[in-house]
């Protein structure tokens, strides 16, 4: 187990190395089809990127209701370091996904 943690954080490492990390609201922005991966792989990575004291942005639990959800997409994709894009069957059948991934890669965001 030791292993992968100095592994993880190896990468971690290699990832956030160039500058200091700011204070922004999220550090890894994870973009996913929620109706294939919220419950296993999405939820998953948010909560082992917050056990390594990172700040992921995913939807489901990092907005409130209430909150305009373009606004709070757009400004999490532009303030993360990195975009992780979980593939699943039906992700490209998503509007939403697809137009995510394109700000990702706009944003000359890590991918």
């Amino acid at each position: 187990m030791q292993r992968r943690s100095s592994t993880a954080m190896s990468l971690w490492g290699q990832i956030f190395r160039r500058g200091k990390m700011t204070q922004s609201n999220c550090h890894v922005f994870i973009n996913y089809r929620r109706v294939d991966t919220n419950k296993n792989v999405a939820g998953l990575l948010y909560d082992h990127f917050s056990r390594l004291n990172l700040r992921p942005f995913l939807d489901s639990k990092s907005m409130k209701p209430g909150d305009k959800l373009f606004e709070k997409i757009h400004a999490a994709i532009r303030d993360c370091k990195v975009g992780i894009a979980v593939f699943s069957p039906n992700y490209c059948n998503s509007y939403f996904c697809l137009h995510e991934l394109c700000m990702i890669i706009e944003c000359k965001k890590k991918v």
